[in-house]
Parts: structure tokens; sequence; C-alpha cells
């Protein structure tokens, strides 16, 4: 971080692949509020937002204990009734 001590105007930090596919190079580089452009490989995972984010809790009944998911459906008759039943057991968990 030298260079930051010469007072030069701002300029993005441009970088390779071998740079780019390291995550904690990138990591540094935002902890640090610089701009960058750098060249990943196709197989390296970005995120535009944090990938780390804290999960909710999950919903609690009246008595303060938590929401039981349902069984399921002991007939499936076809995907419909698949999907209502999932979003009905990620509502109970405030997932959805």
């Amino acid at each position: 971080m030298f260079v930051l001590t010469w007072e030069l105007p701002p300029s993005p930090v441009v970088a390779d692949s071998a740079y780019g596919n390291d995550v904690s190079f990138r990591q540094a580089l935002r902890e640090r509020h610089l701009q960058y452009a750098v060249q990943v490989e196709p197989t390296t995972a970005v995120w535009r937002e944090d990938p780390n984010l804290p999960v909710p809790a999950p919903k609690k009944n009246e008595d303060g204990a938590a929401a039981k998911v349902s069984p399921r459906p002991r007939r499936w008759r076809g995907r419909r009734a698949w999907r209502r039943w999932l979003r009905r057991c990620l509502a109970r968990l405030g997932v959805a």
C-alpha cells in the first residue's frame, strides 16, 4: 500500500487472471475501496453481492417454539401440488 502514500490521482487497479482468480486479492481491493478491473477464468465463481449474508431466523409460533414443517402430501397429484406444498413450507420457515 506504499503506492497510496504517493498522493497520485486514484486509478483503477488492473490485473490478469493470476490475480483476478484469487478471492482474497479481490476482497482486499474492496476493503480498501479501490476500483478494479481484473480478468478471471470462466470457471471462477463471482457474485454481484456478498454471498455470506446472514440467514434470517425461522419464524416462531405463539408459544415461542420454532414452526414445524408439514410432512409431504400423501398424494402428490402432479407438479402443482408439490409446488404448493413447497411454497407453504418455505412461507412457514420465513424464507419465501
